[in-house]
């Protein structure tokens, strides 16, 4: 059992977040985005979530589906994208990871790595608390968004008809 948190910690969300952005992840590039897709399993693993990776094909990565094994009806759906537009390389030269005072930088800080991560924290923060939702939450994190979701888009469509919500 994760030990209680009962406070949200703004450092620590940050440092999540950073984490993700540090994995670049053109959506070109399967294999690095793969890497940020193992992660982030490897998080909705650790807290107890129902998890479907699709292999990607044509090229770019895995479409990853986390399901609450709990909640009724038709639930929350949570879509976010775990590729960027950024080449391989970027950090280290232009849009390198850092902080100015209260600004933070970075490819996909303020974008959907940010924003799926503090999804993330805020499901890991009620269950760490004890609590559920009730409804059922599904995310689904997609590969290749910057470039139209040629392979994504039926599976977004698909999980769209199946919730009451769609957050993303």
């Amino acid at each position: 059992r994760m030990k209680n948190e009962p406070r949200i910690d703004a450092d620590k969300v940050l440092g999540g977040i950073v984490e993700w952005v540090s994995i670049e992840s053109p959506s070109h590039d399967a294999k690095s985005v793969n890497k940020v897709v193992d992660h982030v399993e490897g998080q909705f693993k650790d807290l107890g979530l129902k998890l479907e990776r699709i292999p990607g094909r044509d090229g770019f990565g895995d479409i990853l589906e986390a399901k609450t094994p709990w909640g009724e009806g038709k639930g929350i759906l949570v879509l976010a994208h775990l590729d960027t537009v950024h080449p391989l390389g970027m950090i280290e030269k232009e849009l390198k990871v850092r902080r100015e005072g209260d600004s933070i930088f970075g490819p996909g800080i303020y974008d959907m790595k940010a924003g799926g991560y503090i999804a993330y924290y805020a499901l890991r923060h009620l269950i760490r608390q004890g609590k559920r939702t009730k409804l059922p939450v599904t995310f689904l994190f997609i590969p290749e968004e910057e470039v139209g979701s040629p392979t994504s888009r039926s599976r977004i469509e698909e999980a769209a008809r199946g919730h009451k919500y769609a957050l993303v």
